[in-house]
């Protein structure tokens, strides 16, 4: 296939026009679907925080951050006239999303045939990884924009002339040098909006390499001019991007792992399962999607007899663009575990350009001569493609289908939800008074919690430092001893306290009620009464002949309770240590013995674990039953026991029961 007027043009032809319309409407519609139904998550909601400062508060905490500042920058500007709402902070990626398709289909364009291209597009409309990644308010898709603009616009300054319509010199080279400043733009755009950018500069070195040694062999002319104004356009970039490299070389040099160590085979599959599905462990339907989609993509890097003459630099290019990004993080990874799917959505558009190019030649491979015997006649032959054509139908409606519930599944499945800060932050807002306190354990969770926050309850940024300062965090702690109720909202605990320093005091000095995950984010709720509300008891119960429980507090009538019933619990140990791991659980009763809540957790939210227990010491227990908000008022019954963590099963006291009463309890709503 030649290069020149007719097959330059044809894409805007009436019919092709429709198919890319097409492409671009389900796009767009992919990515605008239920784009606020989830909340915003932690990094979104510095996204946010951020691109609402000046321009100087930008680029400054960006040279502290992970990221460079462009994205950023452009959020600032989108805001100011969108707004920030859910659906309009995320627009701005729908936006990058369909345009990542319409310049994905010019590139396989570029290279290949119109039905490639065409094919390219519609996977690129339907992927999950692109979608996800184009509903969310970070720089990802973005990224992949400016990588796919850099490298149509070096294809388009190293293409061959057009063989059809000659033009002057002249005109070429105006072409060349749009192209050129294009490239240089789009490119220190990338490296700009994501570090991992770099990766894209080695893709478009190592295709010049190529480029430069399929244009020897096609004895091209002016090469040394071409490579001369390559070297000046990788110059023009380093001496732009060097200086923010200095001015962010501190936090460049500080980045931790990121992920588990992994096998080369393992990252690959996970990257190839991300790329599909969106999800990076794929199943069941999904994994067989994943398989067929390599299988393509190994097509797609396969020759063909109806190669055009920059077809085979194409196919390099693209492998090089998947390939080069996958074997950076790998490579990094042998040092410093870095493996996150997100760095490699600039990849995508190149795999899914060679899994349409395997589509493309295995349905063609299937009507190749070479498929009949010789001497078939005509009537066969026409059989033959009939049922060819029907198993090409079929299979073409199961591929899409799959892609169908793979993109399903990136609306619903909890593996690709986002943490859910909206809900828990709503429910704080709606419980919270301005008696209580709401502790936000990582620095980065202030931006999303701040944007959902509507409540009384004073917000305490915990632990104090990072590195955590014991001392300080302490005394904060212990300044939120007269508050009646302690909301804590716990993310990313490794990272901003490892050794759980707030839990753990809180776990000793008021009472825990709940602790529900909301994604990656946990919400936990803490009550601490005044003293004066406690009735105490002496008991003589042992559970089996592993564990006595001494004696117990708890708000006994007159005393009501409303939102929580606090308990403590002083057990001993019979045996050192007991055999095996148990729960606490406390549970409230109606008047017909029906269970209307309960509180389950470890000794001393499980900071006491039984089988650690290596002194006959008391051990204080403090835990909460919440109190449903629709339970009727009146005396509840308040029964505790212990359980094996492992199995479930109860033991029994020394009264023959698997429970302990500790007495009735009057709920006043």
């Amino acid at each position: 296939m030649k290069i020149g007027k007719a097959r330059d043009g044809e894409w805007r032809a009436r019919g092709n026009l429709i198919w890319i319309l097409g492409a671009l409407a389900i796009a767009f519609f992919t990515r605008v679907n239920a784009l606020a139904a989830q909340s915003l998550w932690n990094d979104e909601g510095t996204s946010v925080a951020l691109a609402q400062t000046s321009v100087n508060a930008i680029i400054n905490a960006a040279a502290r951050d992970i990221h460079p500042p462009l994205y950023y920058l452009l959020l600032s500007g989108w805001i100011q006239v969108a707004g920030i709402s859910e659906f309009a902070v995320r627009f701005l990626s729908v936006f990058a999303g369909v345009l990542v398709v319409a310049v994905t289909f010019r590139i396989a364009r570029e290279f290949f045939n119109r039905n490639i291209a065409l094919i390219a597009a519609l996977l690129s409309a339907l992927n999950p990884f692109q979608v996800y990644y184009a509903q969310e308010t970070r720089m990802y898709i973005w990224v992949t924009l400016f990588a796919c603009l850099s490298l149509w616009a070096m294809i388009v300054a190293l293409k061959p002339p057009r063989e059809f319509e000659p033009s002057p010199r002249a005109r070429q080279a105006q072409r060349r040098g749009v192209a050129l400043g294009g490239y240089i733009i789009a490119t220190l755009a990338a490296l700009y909006a994501n570090y991992y950018a770099f990766t894209l500069v080695l893709v478009q070195n190592l295709a010049f390499l190529a480029y430069l040694l399929w244009a020897r062999h096609e004895r091209r002319p002016r090469l040394a001019h071409t490579v001369g104004w390559w070297v000046a356009a990788q110059a023009a970039i380093a001496l732009a991007y060097l200086p923010w490299l200095w001015f962010a070389r501190a936090s460049l040099t500080a980045w931790p792992g990121i992920s588990e160590p992994m096998s080369f085979f393992e990252m690959a599959w996970r990257i190839a399962s991300a790329f599909v599905t969106a999800a990076d462990s794929a199943r069941d339907v999904q994994a067989l999607l994943v398989g067929a989609c390599i299988l393509f993509f190994i097509g797609g890097l396969l020759p063909s007899r109806d190669l055009a003459r920059i077809s085979g630099w194409g196919i390099v290019m693209c492998a090089l663009w998947v390939g080069v990004p996958v074997l950076a993080m790998y490579g990094v990874s042998l040092a410093r575990p870095a493996y996150n799917p997100k760095f490699l959505l600039l990849a995508s558009p190149g795999f899914l350009i060679l899994v349409a190019r395997g589509i493309s030649v295995s349905y063609r491979g299937l009507f190749s001569r070479a498929a009949y015997a010789d001497g078939s006649d005509a009537r066969a032959r026409r059989l033959a493609r009939a049922l060819i054509r029907a198993g090409v139908l079929l299979l073409g409606i199961l591929f899409v289908g799959g892609l169908g519930v793979t993109l399903r599944n990136m609306y619903t499945d909890p593996r690709l939800q986002r943490d859910d800060y909206r809900g828990l932050v709503n429910y704080i807002n709606a419980a919270a008074t301005e008696r209580d306190a709401v502790i936000v354990n990582a620095p980065g969770q202030m931006d999303v919690v701040r944007y959902y926050y509507r409540g009384a309850a004073k917000l305490a940024p915990l632990p104090v430092g990072r590195p955590l300062d014991r001392v300080a965090t302490q005394t904060a702690l212990a300044e939120l001893a007269t508050r009646q109720n302690i909301f804590g909202i716990f993310w990313a605990t490794d990272q901003a306290d490892p050794e759980r320093l707030i839990e753990r005091q809180l776990a000793e000095t008021a009472y825990k009620a709940s602790d529900e995950w909301h994604g990656n984010v946990r919400l936990a709720q803490y009550t601490q009464p005044p003293q004066t509300e406690f009735a105490a008891f002496q008991t003589d119960v042992r559970f089996g002949d592993e564990i006595a429980l001494e004696s117990y507090r708890y708000p006994a009538p007159p005393r009501a309770v409303t939102a929580f019933a606090p308990i403590e619990l002083a057990w001993r140990p019979l045996r050192l240590p007991p055999p095996t791991r148990y729960k606490v659980f406390a549970q409230l009763l109606d008047a017909q013995g029906r269970l209307v809540s309960q509180r389950d957790a470890e000794p001393v939210d499980g900071f006491r674990p039984t089988d650690q227990w290596t002194t006959d010491a008391t051990v204080f227990d403090r835990l909460a039953i919440p109190i449903p908000p629709n339970l009727a008022s009146g005396a509840y019954s308040v029964i505790v026991g212990l359980y094996r963590a492992d199995n479930g099963a109860r033991l029994v006291t020394n009264r023959g029961d698997d429970y302990f009463t500790l007495g009735s309890l009057q709920v006043a709503q």
